[in-house]
């Protein structure tokens, strides 16, 4: 999976317009976050998406990996 993270302006008529180097007809998903809001909220919803991952899925969640709760 291949992420892009860019920040860009809403125009006067509040459409915002990315260009994303994909070919027409190309799904993608999108997740918009004002740079408006306050710094903890913006650190709850990276975290958030952080654990939507395949590596926090997939790679910290093998029982392998609970050794480091022994700690």
């Amino acid at each position: 999976m291949h992420a892009m993270r860019t920040v860009e302006t809403v125009g006067e008529d509040g459409i915002l317009h990315l260009k994303v180097g994909k070919p027409a007809g190309t799904r993608l998903e999108v997740i918009v976050l004002d740079l408006d809001e306050d710094l903890p909220n913006k650190k709850i919803a990276t975290a958030k998406m952080q654990e939507m991952t395949g590596f926090a899925q997939e790679v910290l969640g093998r029982s392998e990996e609970d050794v480091w709760n022994d700690l």
